[in-house]
C-alpha cells in the first residue's frame, strides 16, 4: 500500500468536505446576519452622525459609545442606541459651545478693527 497516494487523496477529500461543509453554514448563517445587520442600521446610523459631530472614524464613535454603554451597564443594542443619541446631543451642544467662544475670541477690537499685519 502506497500511504502517499492515499494522504494525499483523503487530504484532498478533506479539503473538499471542509469546503462544503463552509458553503452549508453560510447558507445557513446568512438570514441571522442579515436580519441582524437591519437591527444595527439605526444604531450605526447614529454612531456615524456621532462619528461626524465629533471628527472622529465610525469605529472610534462605536468604541465610546461600547465604553459608556459598559459603564452604565447595557448591553442591549436599542439602550446603546438611546446611548448615542445622547452622545450626539452632547457633542452638538459641545460644538455650539465652542462655535460661540470662537465667535467671541475672533470679533475685532475696536482700535484693531482696521489692523493689518505683516505676516
Amino acid at each position: 500500500i502506497d500511504t502517499r497516494i492515499w494522504g494525499t487523496v483523503l487530504i484532498y477529500i478533506a479539503a473538499v468536505l471542509t469546503i462544503w461543509s463552509m458553503v452549508y453554514y453560510l447558507r445557513k448563517a446568512i438570514p441571522e446576519i442579515r436580519a441582524k445587520a437591519r437591527k444595527d442600521k439605526d444604531f450605526a446610523t447614529a454612531c456615524g452622525r456621532l462619528a461626524s459631530s465629533l471628527s472622529i472614524s465610525l469605529a472610534a464613535a462605536r468604541r465610546k459609545v461600547d465604553l459608556v454603554a459598559a459603564k452604565e451597564g447595557v448591553r442591549d443594542n436599542p439602550g446603546k442606541l438611546l446611548i448615542a443619541q445622547r452622545m450626539m446631543l452632547e457633542a452638538q451642544g459641545v460644538g455650539e459651545q465652542s462655535r460661540q467662544l470662537l465667535d467671541v475670541l475672533l470679533e475685532a477690537v475696536q482700535e484693531e478693527a482696521n489692523y493689518i499685519g505683516d505676516d
